[in-house]
Formats: C-alpha cells, sequence, structure tokens
C-alpha cells in the first residue's frame, strides 16, 4: 500500500553556505587645494576680510587676513571691493560757479546749493569730453568740507545753450540737495560723481606684496560701458583665499552639501578648487565621497597626499584637482604601484588634460635646447648647444612650417619675435624680419607651431594615447559650462566622471549615462564633427558629449586611455572597475586564513569552498539589476586548478577562470522586406 499524503502545506528551515562579506565600495577619491574664501560679496565671509576706509590721494595698505589657523595667503590671488564707494564720472575737479548763495563781501566764504557750468554740450544728454560719463539726476557732486570729502545727491540739472559768437555755450545749472561751500570767488572745486554700494578696483590699481595688497593712491574702477574711472572714497575690502590645511592628514568623506559647507566652507565657487569640486562629485554620486586636501598646490603637496592615502583601501577612483601633467603622472604610476597582487590596492584615476595649441618644435640634444645664430640677411642657422658646430639634431624640414612663430633672444632681457618665410635645410630657415644682435652662433632661440584645426584634433587624441593605461581616463573637453553659468576647467568634468563612475554597481556600464552639473559644452556640439570626435576618441579619450546646446550631457562611451590596444578588458571602464571589485572581494575573503593555518588537504577544501561560495555569490542577479547582470557570468567560469606548490611547501596556488560580462555596446537588427 502507498504512503498516504495529506494535502498540506510544508516549510523547511536550511541554511546554505553563504559568503562572510560583501562586495566592496569602490570609492570616489577627490585631491585637491582647499582654500577659505574670504569675499566681500558673501555676507558669512565679509567678516574675515581686512577692511580699511578709502580716499583717493592716499595709497592705501590693506594686510593678508590670517584665517584659519595654519592657514596661508594665496599671494596670487586677490581683489578689492569698494563698498559705498563714490567714483569719479567727470574726469577730476570741475569748478561750478554758485548761483544762489554767493560769498558776501571780498573775502567771506558761503554756502550754495546752485552751481552752474560750463562745457561744451549739454551734460544731461551725452558724453562730454570735458565731463567724462553722462552726468543724470541722482549722480552726486563731491567736495571738501574741511577735511573730510563729503558728497551730496543731483535733484535737478538744466543745460541752457547759448551764442558765443560762431559757437555755443552750454551752461549746466546743477542743483543739489545739501549746502556746499564755496570760497570767496563765489565758485567751488566739485567733482561729479556716481555711487555704488559696492565696486571692484581695477587689477592694474593694485599690488600685491608679501603682507598683503596696496591699493593705488588714484585706483580706477570699471563701472560698465568701457568706462574705467577713479575712486574719490569709500570703504575697501580685500578679497583674498587661505590654503587650508586642516584636512590634508587623512581621507575625509562628506554625504552632502551641508557636510561640504560644514567641513570646507563655501561650495559655489571653483575658487575653492576641493569644496567645488566635491559638490559636482555630489551631484553625481548617491552616497558619500572621498577626499583629502593638499598642503601645497604643487607636486610636494600632491605626494604627501597620495602616501596619507596609500594606507588605506576605502578609496578607489582618484580625481586630482589640476591639469599640472607631471602631478597626473605621479597619481597614474601611484595607481598602478598600488594595483598588484602584493599591494591589493587597486585603483583607477581621472582626470582632464589640456592640449596645448601651440608646440615649442625647437630642436633639442637630450633635453637641452640648441642655439643659432641669424646674419643680416635674415638667414638663421641652427648651431649646438656650445654654439661650436652646425647642428646635428635639427629637423626643419619635417618640423617647422612657414609662419611659425621664431623667438630669439639678443639680450638679457631683450627678445626679437618674428615670423619663418621659408625654410632653407634641416639647418637653415629665413625669417620675415631681421634680428640685430644675433651674430653669436650661441644664441637662445624658440620655434612655436601653432597646430592646424587637424594636427589639433590629433594632438588631442595623442595627449590619451601617450597615457595608455587601464587605469588612467583623460577625460575631454576641458573647459564646461557649470550650472551657474561660467566655465569651468574640465578637471571638474574628470570630477564627475568618477563620482557617477563610484556610485553604480561595478559591472555596470556608464555609456550613454547622463552627468549632472553642466549645462553647455560647445567644443563637442559646434567645434568637432562626429568623425573629428571619434578620432579623438580613438586616442583613449573619454569624452562628456551633447548633442545640442540645452541638451543633456552624458558620457559618450567608458574608454579608458588604452583604448587602442584594442582590449576590450582593458578598454571598458567597467570591465576594469569589476575585475578589481572582484579582486577586492576575494582578497578580503581570503584575508584571515593566511599566516594563521597550515597547508593542509583541509585548507585546501576549505580555499575551495570559499571560491565556490565566492563565485555562486558574484553569479547572483538580483530583482534590481537583471538588465545589468551579476559581475560574473556562470558560463565558462570555473576553477581550473588548485594545489600546494610543489617547490614552495608554504603557497598554495589557484587559477580560476572569470568570465566577467561586457558592455552592451553594439546591436545589429536587420529589419528584412518580404
Amino acid at each position: 500500500m502507498g504512503t498516504y499524503v495529506l494535502p498540506q502545506v510544508r516549510v523547511f528551515q536550511e541554511f546554505a553556505r553563504t559568503p562572510n562579506d560583501v562586495t566592496q565600495s569602490l570609492n570616489a577619491f577627490l585631491i585637491g587645494p582647499s582654500y577659505q574664501l574670504m569675499r566681500y560679496a558673501d555676507k558669512s565671509e565679509r567678516a574675515s576680510c581686512t577692511y580699511a576706509d578709502y580716499k583717493t590721494g592716499e595709497a592705501l595698505p590693506l594686510q593678508w587676513a590670517a584665517g584659519y589657523t595654519g592657514s596661508k595667503p594665496d599671494t596670487s590671488w586677490y581683489g578689492v571691493t569698494v563698498a559705498g564707494a563714490y567714483v569719479d564720472i567727470g574726469g577730476g575737479s570741475k569748478t561750478g560757479t554758485c548761483k544762489d548763495k554767493s560769498p558776501t563781501g571780498t573775502s567771506a566764504a558761503g554756502y550754495g546749493t546752485k552751481f552752474e557750468f560750463t562745457s561744451s554740450k549739454a551734460i544731461d544728454s551725452a558724453d562730454d569730453p570735458a565731463f567724462g560719463v553722462t552726468v543724470r539726476v541722482g549722480d552726486f557732486l563731491v567736495y571738501t568740507d574741511g577735511s573730510e570729502i563729503k558728497a551730496t545727491k543731483i535733484r535737478s540739472i538744466t543745460s541752457v545753450a547759448t551764442a558765443s559768437g560762431a559757437d555755443i555755450v552750454y551752461k549746466a545749472e546743477v542743483v543739489v540737495t545739501d549746502l556746499v561751500p564755496v570760497v570767496a570767488a563765489g565758485t567751488a572745486s566739485l567733482k561729479f560723481a556716481r555711487h555704488f554700494d559696492a565696486i571692484d578696483i581695477v587689477e592694474a590699481s593694485l599690488t600685491p606684496t608679501a603682507s598683503g595688497v596696496t591699493v593705488a593712491a588714484h585706483a580706477n574702477a570699471d563701472i560698465g560701458a568701457s568706462s574705467v574711472c577713479e575712486v574719490i572714497f569709500g570703504r575697501a575690502y580685500l578679497n583674498q583665499r587661505n590654503l587650508r590645511v586642516d584636512h590634508s592628514d587623512g581621507v575625509y568623506s562628506v554625504a552632502s552639501d551641508a557636510d561640504i559647507f560644514q567641513e570646507l566652507g563655501a561650495y559655489d565657487s571653483p575658487d575653492s578648487p576641493l569644496a567645488y569640486g566635491l559638490h559636482i562629485m555630489r551631484l553625481n554620486s548617491v552616497g558619500s565621497v572621498r577626499y583629502i586636501a593638499v598642503e601645497s598646490d604643487d607636486s610636494a603637496g600632491y605626494a604627501k597626499a597620495l602616501d596619507r592615502a596609500s594606507v588605506t583601501t576605502d578609496v578607489y577612483a582618484f580625481c586630482p584637482l589640476t591639469e599640472d601633467k607631471s602631478i597626473i603622472d605621479m597619481i597614474v604610476a601611484d595607481c598602478n604601484r598600488l594595483s598588484t597582487p602584493e599591494e591589493k590596492s587597486w585603483r583607477i584615476s581621472f582626470f582632464s588634460l589640456p592640449t596645448s595649441k601651440v608646440v615649442d618644435v625647437t630642436p633639442q640634444r637630450s633635453g637641452v635646447p640648441e642655439k643659432c645664430k641669424v646674419d643680416s640677411s635674415k638667414h638663421l642657422t641652427c648651431y649646438n648647444a656650445g654654439g661650436t658646430a652646425t647642428s646635428t639634431v635639427a629637423k626643419f624640414t619635417e618640423t617647422v612650417r612657414v609662419g611659425d612663430t621664431v623667438k630669439v633672444q639678443t639680450g638679457t632681457t631683450t627678445f626679437v619675435e618674428t615670423k619663418v618665410k621659408s625654410i632653407e635645410s634641416n639647418t637653415s630657415l629665413t625669417l620675415e624680419d631681421s634680428v640685430s644682435g644675433a651674430s653669436s652662433t650661441a644664441c637662445t632661440f624658440w620655434i612655436l607651431h601653432e597646430l592646424g584645426y587637424s594636427e589639433y584634433v590629433d594632438a588631442i587624441a595623442a595627449t590619451s594615447e601617450n597615457f595608455k593605461d587601464r587605469r588612467a581616463y583623460n577625460v575631454f573637453p576641458n573647459s564646461l559650462r557649470a550650472s551657474d553659468g561660467r566655465y569651468v576647467s574640465g578637471m571638474y568634468g574628470a570630477a564627475a566622471v568618477c563620482a557617477l563612475a563610484c556610485s553604480v554597481q561595478p559591472q555596470q556600464p556608464i555609456t550613454n549615462v547622463e552627468i549632472k552639473g553642466f549645462t553647455d559644452l560647445p567644443d563637442v556640439y559646434s567645434k568637432f564633427s562626429r568623425d573629428e570626435l571619434n578620432r579623438i576618441a580613438a586616442g583613449g579619450t573619454l569624452i562628456l558629449m551633447q548633442d545640442k546646446r540645452g541638451g543633456a550631457v552624458y558620457v559618450r562611451h567608458q574608454i579608458s586611455t588604452a583604448y587602442s590596444d584594442g582590449d576590450l578588458n582593458e578598454t571598458e571602464l567597467s570591465l576594469v572597475k569589476n575585475l578589481d571589485s572582484v579582486s577586492y572581494y576575494f582578497a578580503n575573503r581570503f584575508a584571515p586564513y593566511h599566516g594563521r593555518y597550515n597547508v593542509s588537504d583541509d585548507l585546501i577544501t576549505e580555499l575551495r569552498g570559499i571560491i565556490e561560495d565566492g563565485l555562486a555569490h558574484l553569479e547572483t542577479t538580483t530583482e534590481t539589476n537583471k538588465l545589468i547582470g551579476p559581475q560574473v557570468l556562470a558560463e565558462g567560469t570555473e576553477i581550473r586548478a588548485l594545489y600546494r606548490d610543489p617547490d614552495e611547501k608554504d603557497r598554495v596556488y589557484a587559477n580560476v577562470a572569470l568570465n566577467l560580462p561586457a558592455p552592451f555596446n553594439n546591436f545589429d537588427l536587420h529589419l528584412q522586406v518580404i
């Protein structure tokens, strides 16, 4: 008789061996200078600005503000804003004849509110060379009352034209609000001025020093409409920034703009690169981003930051806020140094390295430029660095073009600049102009070639191809218009891509994924054609694309600088990142075992179980990533070998074949009409 089974629901509790660790996060990491901004325009920063009252005719020294403890003023970044400024729009002092309260007697002085000026034309209707900028009701007359400079508002202007022989003379009657002192002759020395709540002094009127900035005795301000006028008086505030070092001692993280403001201050301007870059990163990230400040904005500062970051695996995608190639080279090299089986700190780097449109084609021997001589016939001959013999390395026929710029040093501080008229040989050129003082065979010179359009496209591609590294991503274009309307360096585009790449799953491609924080990339939709962009990309350039003005900004193709090698595994960011993630995963899984146990069959069985469990975990597709797929594809993935090393008793060897998912880049759809 068969066993009877009662219809029922049965619930079984089963325990499967599961991995102890989850996949390690691959975190975006920003490195750059952090500045404390002290700007008059920002009310929260204004109290930190140095200020003093300015009066025309007297130079005003403003001292650098101390800022945060340990911070140092950036003596190359400064400006002065004058608050409550009165700016001379009349081109200097004018004599006004008092019409309503002239002095009584020959020596007495008095006060008046109505003054008459002689002008070449009506000063309230058009610019007058005698008065400067057009004067209008609401402007001011500035006068001296004892030792004080004062201003009174103009209430009305009446211009009357009278004939004076064959000429017309304009009499401008100006009525002001306050009583203005006049001398015994019934006149006053006055200036027409315009009031500004705040206006910036032009750079030419400022002199930086070790201790601060000095405002010139007759400082000018740009009041618009191509008018630069002298500031008469007002309160001057020194705008400056100080390099902060309080976040240079280790790796920090922020998860919101509020965090950025709390830790680093204002993030609204690239004048504070680290804070601004973190803001751009946050726009493209779903989690926290890591950062470290540099102690100095140079190679030494970045080297220290890299050293401090090398002790942690909590950072993965590095983005330096610099366009200095030597620093970028250093960071790429450091990423490769740590991405080894021994270090187990796999890393990648994002940057935006500009390509110059002008290249130096001066002949060199082992990095030392050759010399030249220019005779009276405008012939330039290239000599060796010692000036003792004709150069053997110059290749003018290959490297120089007619029209290239030639600059010859004719004295300690004197130079002559001209153009190449013709190329005679590999060592001889004819110049367009004579160059006196260059008859010696040891004259220093430079030849500068401005790249043609096609040459420039190839040069951009070559900038990326020179890295040829799967851990290096050169982001183009080098100038982007941010959401606030200003154009910023391409390094902030690199920061955005860096954050985006780390905010998605390791195996997820970011080609055609939108980048936030930028609104206009004219270089890619109006300057270069599709074919030219393809040539730039072929060198291994990761291009941020915008199809038209106002359109979405997105990643054109997630390629590394190793693209020209043609290996998909080294070209596609998602494949590089995914393999690094898998490497971190197994490194963490096996970390508790080495050095603590002996090599045995039981240990090898345990290791096999860990690999199998790990692969099963990585081959799992969740409901949220079905179209993305798992990190590892089951088909083709297998343990090919796992055994004790026959020569080294303390070593176990394992070989695992991984089938990583490739990005869905191409789709061929054939539509056949029957």
